[in-house]
């Protein structure tokens, strides 16, 4: 870069020295005015070719310059950040577009309140029909309304109880494709009411092709159980 900087002095004062040779008298030191185009046209030619010499030696000084240092580097950078947000994009794709395990929860009708397998626990089995283990652990969710209503269901959940994982679930020819989903409450806090259970389905539940535009099934309820004062 020193020697860029010399270089490009040395022209920028040989320049100058050569356009005041132009315009200034070797007697007197003063700038005087030309009457005659014959007169002029000599050292008019000289000066343009002055200053496209120094455009041209600008030119491969800037040319020299991004070569050399960080300005190719720079945009060599841009197009490798571009490749990367790509990738990016297409890890985000992939995330949300899983393939679906072929797994598939359901609630059997095992469940309750109160019985003597499970005394003073609500619980609810779930189990994995699907020809697969699951690939993963899911949510589930205990909801409760009051007696009166309709639900739990997915247009009126009702109040959130507890939550916690489903298990990984062997296939349905597995004996371990099983699992009892338990919450035990407060017996002189718990309110009379309906509970029930839900499970998330595994990602892209009933659809192995990954069509975007296919419905797929998200969660699965399990039985109602119903709280009495009595209990």
């Amino acid at each position: 870069m020193k020697m860029k900087n010399k270089i490009t002095n040395f022209v920028l004062n040989t320049l100058h020295k050569k356009i005041q040779s132009i315009f200034r008298t070797n007697e007197e030191g003063r700038i005087i005015r030309k009457t005659r185009m014959k007169k002029f046209k000599p050292k008019g030619k000289k000066l343009v070719l002055a200053i496209q010499f120094v455009a041209v030696w600008y030119l491969l000084i800037l040319t020299g310059s991004y070569l050399t240092t960080d300005t190719g580097a720079y945009f060599n950078d841009v197009e490798v950040i571009e490749e990367k947000l790509g990738a990016a994009d297409d890890f985000d794709r992939n995330e949300v577009g899983e393939e679906w395990d072929r797994s598939s929860l359901s609630f059997s009708n095992f469940g309750g309140f109160c019985s003597k397998d499970y005394p003073g626990i609500i619980f609810s089995e779930i189990v994995n029909g699907g020809d697969q283990d699951m690939a993963g652990t899911t949510k589930y969710y205990l909801y409760r309304v009051d007696i009166g209503e309709d639900g739990p269901n997915k247009n009126n959940l009702g109040e959130l109880i507890a939550s916690g994982d489903v298990p990984i679930l062997q296939g349905e020819n597995s004996s371990q494709n099983k699992a009892i989903l338990t919450f035990k409450p407060n017996l002189n806090e718990i309110k009379p009411g309906k509970y029930k259970f839900k499970a998330d389905q595994r990602p892209n539940h009933g659809n192995p092709n990954n069509d975007p535009n296919k419905e797929k099934d998200h969660e699965t309820w399990g039985p109602e159980i119903t709280v009495t004062e009595n209990d």
